[in-house]
């Protein structure tokens, strides 16, 4: 199908890896072979290039191998090059025969080392001996010879080994087998010996006694360290993620599109649906049946399931819903005592909710409440066992209207479902900024549960698994975090376990700023392993650093002090740049122009506006951009020397353009290149300060009315740049509308301002509507509810469900 874009590469290899891991921690160093790039392939290499080991009876080089021959059944395992040819172990698959690991001195017979199928799986020895006598040097692998030579008048032999990949030169090779190797040792006249496990990064940089040289390693133990990206795909709308984790399967559902993906098999199944399941209109509550069938249960329109039937590659029925959803970013858990379905909290329509809604889709029967003592919330996350339900944080006020505030909640709390009673266990003090994703794994004894946690204020935010403590909500952090862009209803994130892959599982569903929605699929080994500890090279008096933490929060606090008290008077001020005056406007498109008040931005080509304005942004954002990171945005592909030549080049190419604009440059300070400009000639610039610093009503509106950031660019690493703008003037225009007493006139100002960043905002369009008609507007009013309308049809593809006279009443 055409709005299926999979992205595989090293996620095969990695998918593939973790089936045959299980729960348990193996070690061992995986070689990147055939998945990737030539270039990205694995090498290993001892002593490392221009240097050889001496021996002058024998070397003995013995290891375990793990061949993967799911990812290939071609490859060299080594090759130890002598003063003529190499000998090879390699692994091959000859015409019309069955695949071997095998051995060649010759390169014209491979000798073979194991060949039956059943001995190519799992760990298996290979010991290769290279031996001196009066005869010459003999080659033996597994005790099969492959090698001999007289080497007459030699007293010594000379010999490196190269695993996987060889670099340059007569025998240079990119076929690398695909394997894990571990244990490997080497002994030179049964006197010296210098081993390596192959365990980790840490344990192969330690002093061995013999020099090795490894690019582009992978290491198992990571598997149960890090998250691994296995799998990802792009479509066009809002997706619902339906994990079905006793099958190992996870369902994706769009706009008249359902995919399936198989955790075991790495397999993508891709259905179309001619009755639709509206995208823009449906919830989060695609779930699996016990028959394994894939039902959309929306309990806040008609309380039925429509199943979807994949032979017919239809929905039963069409949703009945008509209206965007009271109850989004809800918790949904399902009782295997009496398989009812709970549902708990949600956000819809500007307010928040604290309702609960217990509903047996086979019985029937459905019991709504609220929840006493607790406050109306969204992004909460819940797990359940039994007939208690857990829940933890989330976001709301205590009267559940949007306009009135939004504060975190930091507490754990449990619900009885038999009575509907609630008891609070405990606070934390990372909920007051973090929520967690919507479901808990909760431990088997009953001690502990695992939580995806992220901060949902940000953008390009992080999902971080942390292990609480049940008893006292106590937590640590596990394995890396996972990349995620959180922009409210349109994100999602799903967290399982997985028993037949023995993996923990997590699913991400993001839009970018072209509207783009990105799922990802990554996977984590069971058991998890900590994080690697980063500070044990610290150094000095624990009290040294106690006493320098105390100065400098004193300090912070002083300085925080002293800011809130200038700021309580003085609100920033955005000064626009003047139209027709020299100035770099990012706000509302691209566009430079010089003194003269001349448009110059045809002097700049895609490279050099691209670098400008990668500059502008990171000076802004960041407070400056590294070279490490321009060069992994501009010139990923180049070399360091490549780099710094193509990045001199362009950045004097933007100079020579800003001479006709005026004092506006930039420089390298600390390792950082940042945009200096005195005059405030950058419109972005300044609204980035200005929206950072308490900024007064004029300069929201001033900034609104510039228009979103380079709405005509798209280009991946703008989305959070994008987003993050959006989201301050949309916070900065809600706080304006929340204001008491404003006039009709202001209204439609924000009302307007609104519109040019979410021209979709049903909020905002009422509110202009509404001021329009308190000033005798009736046409006007009815005007703008008509091109909301035709915009509605426009983007959803379906009419607006509501008439005019029903839209202004509420």
């Amino acid at each position: 199908m055409a709005f299926l874009r999979p992205r595989y590469g090293l996620c095969f290899l990695l998918l593939c890896l973790c089936f045959h891991l299980g729960a348990k921690v193996e070690k061992g160093l995986m070689f990147r072979s055939y998945e990737v790039v030539p270039e990205l392939r694995t090498s290993l290499v001892i002593p490392r290039a221009g240097e050889q080991i001496s021996f002058k009876d024998s070397l003995i080089i013995s290891f375990q191998i793990n061949l993967s021959l799911d990812r290939g059944r071609f490859g060299y395992v080594c090759r130890l090059f002598l003063k003529d040819e190499p000998l090879d172990v390699l692994l091959s698959t000859p015409p019309g025969e069955k695949t071997i690991l095998g051995a060649t001195g010759d390169h014209r017979h491979i000798v073979p080392i194991y060949k039956s199928e059943a001995d190519l799986q799992g760990w298996q020895p290979v010991t290769i001996v290279l031996s001196r006598s009066r005869e010459g040097l003999q080659a033996f692998v597994n005790g099969n010879q492959i090698y001999s030579n007289p080497e007459p008048g030699q007293s010594r032999s000379n010999v490196s080994v190269c695993f996987g990949k060889v670099g340059d030169g007569l025998y240079s090779t990119t076929d690398v087998a695909p394997m894990v190797l571990r244990d490997l040792e080497i002994r030179v006249d049964s006197r010296q010996s210098y081993s390596w496990q192959l365990s980790s990064e840490a344990e192969f940089q330690a002093s061995h006694g013999l020099s090795a040289h490894l690019d582009n390693p992978v290491w198992l133990e990571d598997y149960n360290r890090q998250w691994r990206k296995v799998w990802s795909i792009e479509v066009p709308t809002v997706t619902f993620i339906c994990p079905d984790p006793s099958r190992s399967r996870i369902w994706l559902v769009s706009g008249g599109q359902v995919v399936c993906y198989d955790l075991e098999t790495g397999n993508v199944e891709a259905y179309k649906s001619e009755r639709r399941i509206k995208a823009g209109l449906a919830t989060n509550d695609f779930v699996i049946l016990p028959d394994g069938t894939l039902a959309y249960a929306d309990v806040d329109a008609v309380p039925e399931l429509i199943r979807y039937d994949t032979e017919q590659e239809d929905w039963e029925k069409d949703s009945p819903r008509t209206r965007s959803s009271l109850f989004r970013h809800h918790n949904t858990e399902f009782c295997e005592l009496d398989s009812s379905y709970v549902y708990l909290f949600g956000y819809g329509q500007h307010r928040y909710h604290k309702n609960v809604c217990i509903w047996n889709p086979f019985s029937g029967e459905r019991r709504d409440y609220d929840l006493p003592g607790v406050f109306p919330r969204y992004l909460a996350s819940t797990g359940i066992r039994g007939k208690t339900v857990y829940i933890m944080g989330g976001k709301g006020n205590e009267v559940g209207i949007q306009e009135l505030g939004i504060r975190m909640y930091d507490d754990f709390l449990s619900l009885d479902l038999t009575d509907g009673t609630v008891s609070k266990l405990w606070k934390s003090p990372l909920l007051q900024e973090e929520v967690a994703s919507g479901n808990l794994l909760l431990d088997s004894d009953g001690k502990s549960f695992l939580a995806l946690t992220y901060k949902p204020d940000v953008y390009d935010s992080a999902l971080q698994l942390r292990r609480f403590s049940m008893a006292d909500g106590s937590e640590e952090p596990l394995a890396n975090p996972i990349p995620y862009y959180f922009l409210d209803v349109s994100s999602e994130a799903r967290f399982f376990y997985d028993e037949k892959t023995e993996n923990y599982v997590t699913v991400t569903s993001s839009r970018d700023a072209d509207g783009t929605f990105r799922v990802a699929v990554y996977l984590l080994g069971n058991p998890i392993l900590p994080p690697l500890n980063t500070d044990e090279k610290s150094s000095g008096p624990l009290w040294i650093a106690f006493f320098t933490l105390v100065v400098v929060m004193v300090g912070v606090a002083l300085l925080l002090f002293v800011q809130r008290r200038l700021s309580a008077s003085h609100s920033s001020v955005y000064v626009k740049p003047d139209a027709g005056k020299a100035s770099v406007k990012l706000l509302g498109g691209f566009r430079v122009t010089s003194v003269s008040g001349e448009d110059i931005t045809g002097s700049f080509s895609p490279q050099t506006s691209r670098l400008f304005i990668i500059l502008i942004l990171y000076t802004a954002e960041k407070g400056g951009i590294s070279n490490a990171k321009l060069k992994s945005l501009m010139w990923s592909d180049k070399s360091d020397e490549s780099y710094n030549n193509n990045r001199g080049v362009t950045m004097k190419k933007i100079r020579t353009a800003l001479e006709q604009v005026g004092p506006i440059d930039f420089v390298s300070e600390a390792g950082q290149w940042k945009v200096v400009d005195p005059e405030g000639l950058c419109d972005y610039l300044a609204a980035s300060k200005a929206l950072q610093e308490n900024p007064g009503m004029d300069a929201v509106l001033a900034i609104a009315a510039e228009g979103p950031l380079l709405p005509e660019v798209q280009q991946d690493y703008l989305d959070a740049f994008k987003s993050l703008h959006a989201n301050r003037v949309l916070h900065e225009l809600e706080a304006l509308r929340s204001r008491a007493g404003i006039s009709p006139d202001l209204s439609i100002r924000i009302a307007d301002a609104q519109l040019r960043f979410d021209s979709l905002d049903e909020e905002a369009v009422r509110a202009k509507c509404q001021a329009l008609m308190a000033q005798k507007k009736l046409g006007s009013a009815q005007a703008a509810f008509s091109r909301f309308t035709e915009e509605f049809r426009h983007m959803m593809g379906e009419p607006f469900a509501e008439d005019f006279k029903d839209f202004v009443k509420k």
